[in-house]
């Protein structure tokens, strides 16, 4: 799952264990071919790519992919704008989205099949608020600002 401006990009569902070869995959076939469609190329030339730590997202291939498409507009611990890899405070999709979803599809009873939990997991995609999206993301300046005042360490979980 992708968040940008608002929008939700995805699922993109992947069944096996993601490998560099995979992601890149993922990002060339699926990814980025839905991220040009959704802005123009003056837009595009201002869409910043941020990834987590995930060593899949670390590889050659993979950073060249996202050079190619974003030049030095990706956000990483491997990519010029450096990011630190293990980061759920200070990114939209792990400090809100994930577990928000997660509590949606879990709600009721457990999924029994993979093809549940997908039917599921597109449901509650589908049924986010984009307002709350936006908020969820501008919240990041904030919570920034506040990682900054820890000197980089631990900060309460905003409420």
């Amino acid at each position: 799952m992708h968040l940008l401006d608002g929008h939700l990009l995805g699922p993109f569902i992947f069944l096996e264990n993601l490998t560099g070869d995979g992601y890149a995959e993922l990002l060339t076939h699926h990814i980025i071919p839905a991220v040009t469609e959704l802005f123009n190329p003056e837009e595009l030339a201002n869409i910043w790519f941020q990834q987590d730590g995930c060593p899949a997202h670390n590889t050659r291939r993979v950073q060249e992919i996202l050079r190619e498409n974003f030049n030095d507009r990706v956000i990483s611990n491997r990519g010029p704008i450096l990011w630190p890899a293990r980061s759920p405070d200070l990114s939209p999709v792990d400090f809100y989205f994930w577990g928000a979803a997660k509590n949606e599809v879990y709600e009721f009873d457990p999924p029994e099949t993979v093809q549940v939990l997908e039917a599921r997991t597109r449901d509650v995609l589908r049924s986010i608020n984009r307002n709350t999206i936006r908020r969820a993301c501008r919240s990041v300046k904030d919570r920034c600002q506040k990682c900054v005042q820890q000197n980089g360490g631990h900060f309460q979980q905003f409420t």
